[in-house]
């Protein structure tokens, strides 16, 4: 018989332990007004996996006990919300300025490679957004290579997939939709030439950074605004010494390094470069 998720009161000494977790394991900082989010969250968890307590859900969270309900944790905490072409002034940006940072930076790169980081990719959008952008405005010839992850198994999935729904019209110019997706009974499918250029890794921000290359770009947009100063300073610090020397910073117009201590030059809002 399939046992019931108890109904114990959701106290502060519960929240804090699950809060104080998702702080170590994400970064992400729950406050006390979020603690009913929280509860639902792990009630929808608890069901699934025939849970009883939140004790027992902390201890088999802490002890990594079941595998596929750390996976199910992270995607209830993890915030997925994408779009394409979301926040377009960055991709006007890269249109007008792409050919003069790959030129500045063949003086000390000899590939003819330009490297990009999307580090919070969720469900592809902005990966295949840059990959589109990158090929229309740099020469042929070039080799973009898109390194794009998340945290989120779930939406890596779905970006690996490259299947999106019609309503992707209302986002998507004419021209980028017609040259680069094709129409399938289900929605838009990317096409492979875009496919090709990115490749997607499963990875938490808050670990060391395992890149051997530099990078010429780094798009950690919307990410910062779930973190606190502390997270934030160190983050930005890291996206620093993986970029190339003239790299640059793209985060979310939401999000700015003001108030913390970094070596970005300020180009415009939401974008930094490493002198």
């Amino acid at each position: 018989m399939k046992r019931g998720v108890s109904v114990q009161r959701f106290g502060l000494e519960n929240f804090n332990k699950f809060s104080d977790l998702i702080y170590k394991q994400f970064g992400i900082y729950y406050s006390d007004a979020k603690r009913e989010i929280l509860q639902t969250k792990l009630n929808k968890l608890m069901s699934k996996y025939n849970i009883v307590s939140y004790e027992e859900c902390y201890l088999s969270l802490i002890r990594m006990a079941n595998k596929a309900l750390l996976n199910d944790f992270s995607n209830e905490i993890t915030v997925n919300y994408t779009s394409f072409f979301r926040e377009s002034l960055h991709f006007d940006f890269i249109k007008e300025n792409a050919v003069r940072l790959f030129e500045n930076r063949q003086d000390q790169r000899s590939d003819g490679e330009f490297r990009i980081w999307s580090s919070a990719c969720s469900t592809g959008e902005e990966p295949y957004t840059l990959a589109m952008v990158l090929k229309e405005a740099l020469p042929a010839g070039v080799k973009i290579r898109i390194l794009a992850t998340d945290i989120n198994k779930k939406v890596l999935s779905i970006a690996q997939g490259g299947l999106y729904p019609c309503n992707i019209e209302n986002e998507v110019d004419r021209y980028y939709l017609g040259k680069y997706f094709y129409k399938t009974p289900t929605g838009y499918m990317i096409s492979e030439d875009i496919k090709n250029i990115v490749s997607f890794r499963h990875f938490n921000l808050l670990d060391d950074f395992p890149f051997k290359n530099t990078f010429d770009m780094v798009f950690c947009r919307n990410v910062m605004i779930y973190f606190d100063a502390a997270v934030r300073q160190e983050l930005a610090n890291k996206i620093f010494n993986i970029l190339h020397s003239g790299g640059l910073l793209f985060t979310g117009h939401s999000e700015s390094l003001s108030g913390h201590v970094h070596k970005f030059r300020y180009v415009q809002p939401a974008v930094y470069e490493k002198n």
